[in-house]
């Protein structure tokens, strides 16, 4: 990178309260380590939706370990449904462009694709000031929403379908966070040399494997003796948890196999109600755990389980699947046999693909084989450190952003 002035990085994200929005980590790890390597970082985000007791509202301006984040109002309505989340989403639009105006002019403008059309607020800083612009996929819109039965109209298919493909044209730079993903988006017509790959990543210094007997979250929860599959994460509409709800119910003989589920999300209390409408006693519900916890709750487990629906292969890629390879815990994916993540299982022997529907038999074949199950985990921990560890991926985006 010259010498000269500090080259300045505006990032806009809906989320960005670290201790207590799961999705605002990834960007809070980039944005901390933009700026430690020597970069100026501007966030600008929206006022976090929920609050713990300990927590209270941040100021709409404060500097956190040299990022400055400015948080502006957005409309706060449900969201658990789509007519809560597009006032949220176009409220978050209007005043972060609007901010985003009055802020010194950045070098560069990385936007997400959370919320949908968020790049619009890069574009037209693009025009206004003269930024490069780096749009980061970690879905792909409207696809998502019409796989899931969401948005049905053609007419307002195609209009989204045409926004998209105009902000991949506009944008100097997409990364998208997996291969099939970045084939999808080449296949719209755009320049594959300006789509780069950048999976999404863990931070392996915090995340390792522990002794199951000196973790604090299993002795609280009298756990030490059970085997323990566990979800961990968002229970969002994308996931599909038919197969592990067939799981829970096959297994509930298996009085030493118990099912734990952590986070927070729409589909979550669909999830406790099959529970408590079957009356199953092999589960075991927590709340979202804050980072500091996250060693301990990701390390609660024997197997862990990661999920997403049949159409979404190619369109999206769960980041917890890299935490789970992080503290060496063997992974079993309910998800189609093609796409990222079902290649990455597979390619490093990390765990099993659930694509014939026997979970159950799966989570057997692993409970009576701690042999297989060990050497799984350590290869899912030695293709972490190889290929998905905070510093390789945060790497790659500097240089994405100095070279640009």
């Amino acid at each position: 990178m010259n010498s000269g002035p500090k080259r300045r990085i505006l990032i806009v994200t809906q989320h960005f309260y670290p201790e207590i929005e799961a999705t605002a980590q990834l960007m809070t790890d980039l944005a901390i380590d933009l700026v430690d390597r020597g970069l100026d970082v501007t966030v600008i985000a929206a006022l976090p939706y929920f609050l713990t007791p300990k927590h209270t509202s941040p100021p709409s301006k404060e500097e956190y370990k040299g990022i400055t984040i400015m948080r502006v109002y957005t409309t706060r309505f449900n969201l658990t449904n789509i007519f809560g989340r597009i006032p949220n989403w176009c409220s978050f639009h209007i005043t972060s462009l609007l901010k985003s105006i009055f802020v010194s002019r950045p070098d560069v403008v990385l936007t997400l694709t959370i919320p949908p059309y968020i790049a619009l607020v890069g574009i037209i800083l693009k025009k206004m000031k003269g930024t490069k612009f780096i749009l980061g996929v970690q879905d792909i819109y409207p696809d998502v929403a019409v796989e899931l039965g969401m948005i049905k109209n053609k007419r307002v298919i195609k209009l989204l379908t045409d926004l998209t493909r105009w902000n991949y044209r506009k944008a100097d730079m997409i990364i998208p966070i997996g291969e099939l993903m970045k084939e999808e988006i080449v296949s719209q017509g755009i320049d594959p040399e300006k789509v780069v790959v950048i999976h999404n990543w863990a931070d392996g210094s915090e995340l390792y494997p522990i002794i199951k007997e000196e973790n604090p979250l299993i002795r609280e929860l009298g756990l030490k003796d059970k085997f323990i599959v566990s979800y961990s994460g968002n229970f969002g509409i994308v996931h599909d948890f038919k197969p592990i709800k067939k799981a829970i119910e096959e297994l509930q003989g298996e009085k030493n196999i118990v099912f734990l589920f952590i986070g927070h999300g729409t589909e979550k209390k669909e999830l406790e109600r099959f529970v408590a409408g079957k009356g199953l006693e092999n589960v075991i519900f927590l709340p979202f755990q804050p980072r500091e916890k996250i060693l301990y709750s990701l390390n609660a487990c024997d197997i862990s389980l990661v999920t997403f629906k049949k159409g979404m292969e190619g369109k999206l890629l769960p980041s917890k699947l890299y935490g789970s390879l992080a503290v060496g815990k063997p992974v079993i994916a309910v998800c189609p046999a093609q796409g990222d993540l079902a290649a990455i299982i597979e390619e490093n022997r990390c765990g099993y693909v659930d694509v014939d529907n026997d979970l159950a038999g799966k989570i057997l074949k692993l409970y009576d084989n701690p042999n297989l199950r060990e050497q799984m985990g350590r290869n899912g921990r030695e293709t972490f450190i190889k290929k998905y560890n905070r510093p390789i991926a945060t790497e790659r985006y500097f240089r994405a952003i100095v070279d640009l």
